[in-house]
């Protein structure tokens, strides 16, 4: 898929989204930064590794990446205002005053300012500054995928299972007048705990938060040597960034893996990137962990842990507080539902007084179509709806003997027992069974009949169990 804007393409080089070959590029510099300073004296490294830095800007700035752009205009600003932090404090062996004065502001400077003229030349800064007066849809979009984020965290704090999460607010969340169709949340962190959960999203974001505040506190203390403070003013500026890029695109994507064994080569390259991608902030969390754990004596852990855990607490508590919020204004109260076939609980928050089960045919009537409909045909009833193609040879007479209605799409359905057929209502069906199988109990027919079908049906049923829908 090729992006572009104003006619001009957005660059991806091998990833399936310039976002994430933004954020590949952005996590790169602040390494670059390091590497010239730490050796900074022998000139023929500085000059190759400010030739890669020039090459890195290049090609971020083709991406087009709003995101990308900002992080590193913000990280270029963090970095060098701990760098001159870390530097004031007692008894660091740091570089003379003058070196620091001069090198620094020449940093800033050129950095900030070389992003802003390439990006003016290549059109990138028109779109990364048009967005605050005039936001596009790309934007504005967000918000309403991560308000319904929000609102799926709380209906299913326990996860909805990898992949799954764009799908369903697709299906469930969005709001009825809009038509996208989302794979993720559009952000790495709300896809994460929305497809994981709460626990392995509290287990995760513990263990970084951890590692961050440690790093913060190391920073801080004058008896940290200058090279480490320089690492883990590295690896904080890191940090931000990718907590930038990461709250602005599904950057950091784990459902990528599954597509690795891919026979189409262009994705098995955007796959193995991917992972790529997802290995970086691995190697910085080992990385800082390996510098905390040497100088574990010089810093509590216990005020450390305490401060982590109470981040954590206000944060989860938060994140639900305000998804069940938002969802008070909504009439159902999605949760998934996993067994043998997976499906979505759709619970009335006033109270259903029944429960009708949607078997959904996606090659006959789209799924979010075949949900908003049912939700119009039965507004006081709860729903149940399958969320894949099933084999209905599997439905038996104990699973669904106990709901009021069977809303069944498309021919695959008719291979449901005799018991179950006699409840059930039938969408868009193609030809009839025999004459020994149990009939539904109702049928709704497709206007426009192609196949000739209609016929049949209305030879083999009453007027009154038969109804007409328009398919558009």
């Amino acid at each position: 898929m090729e992006f572009t804007y104003h006619g001009m393409v957005r660059y991806a080089y091998g990833f399936a989204n310039p976002n994430h070959a933004a954020a590949l590029l952005a996590i790169l510099l602040p390494l670059l930064w390091y590497s010239r300073i730490r050796w900074r004296k022998n000139r023929s490294i500085v000059f190759i590794l400010f030739s890669c830095e020039l090459i890195v800007y290049a090609g971020l700035i083709m991406t087009y990446s709003r995101s990308g752009i900002l992080a590193v205009m913000f990280g270029t600003v963090i970095f060098y205002f701990l760098f001159r932090y870390c530097s004031k404090l007692p008894k660091l062996p740091v570089p003379s005053k003058s070196w620091r004065f001069n090198y620094f502001k020449l940093f800033v400077i050129f950095t900030i300012s070389g992003l802003i003229i390439l990006a003016m030349v290549s059109g990138a800064g028109e779109r990364s500054i048009k967005w605050l007066s005039s936001p596009d849809r790309s934007v504005t979009n967000r918000f309403a995928v991560w308000q319904g984020g929000l609102q799926m965290l709380a209906d299913n704090p326990t996860g909805v299972g990898l992949g799954n999460s764009g799908v369903i607010y697709t299906i469930f969340y969005q709001d009825s007048e809009n038509r996208n169709r989302y794979r993720t949340m559009v952000n790495s962190f709300l896809t994460f705990i929305n497809e994981y959960g709460i626990f392995y999203w509290s287990a995760l974001s513990s263990l970084s938060g951890f590692i961050i505040i440690a790093t913060i506190l190391l920073m801080r203390y004058r008896k940290t040597p200058y090279r480490i403070k320089l690492q883990l003013i590295t690896l904080f500026t890191v940090s931000v960034i990718m907590f930038i890029i990461g709250n602005s695109s599904t950057c950091f994507d784990l459902s990528v893996i599954n597509e690795i064994s891919s026979s189409d080569k262009g994705e098995t390259l955007n796959a193995c990137l991917q992972i790529l991608l997802l290995s970086l902030p691995i190697i910085f969390l080992f990385w800082a962990s390996i510098i905390i754990l040497c100088h574990r004596h010089l810093f509590s852990w216990r005020k450390t842990t305490i401060i982590t855990f109470a981040m954590i607490l206000i944060m989860n508590i938060s994140l639900i507080a305000t998804g069940a919020l938002m969802n008070e204004a909504r009439p159902y109260k999605c949760q998934t539902v996993n067994d043998e076939n997976s499906y979505m609980k759709l619970t009335k928050r006033s109270g259903g007084d029944r429960t009708v089960v949607g078997f959904a045919d996606e090659t006959i009537f789209p799924i979010e179509s075949f949900v908003m409909w049912l939700k119009q045909r039965y507004p006081e009833a709860n729903l149940l709806i399958t969320m894949s193609q099933i084999n209905t040879r599997f439905i038996g007479t104990k699973k669904f003997k106990d709901f009021h209605y069977i809303v069944a799409c498309g021919q695959e359905n008719m291979l449901m027992s005799d018991t179950i057929m006699k409840k059930t209502i039938l969408l868009f069906p193609a030809q009839p069974p025999d004459s020994s199988r149990s009939f539904p109990s109702k049928v709704i027919l497709n206007h426009n009949d192609y196949y000739g079908y209609n016929i049949l049906w209305e030879k083999m049923l009453r007027p009154d169990r038969i109804e007409y829908l328009s398919l558009e």
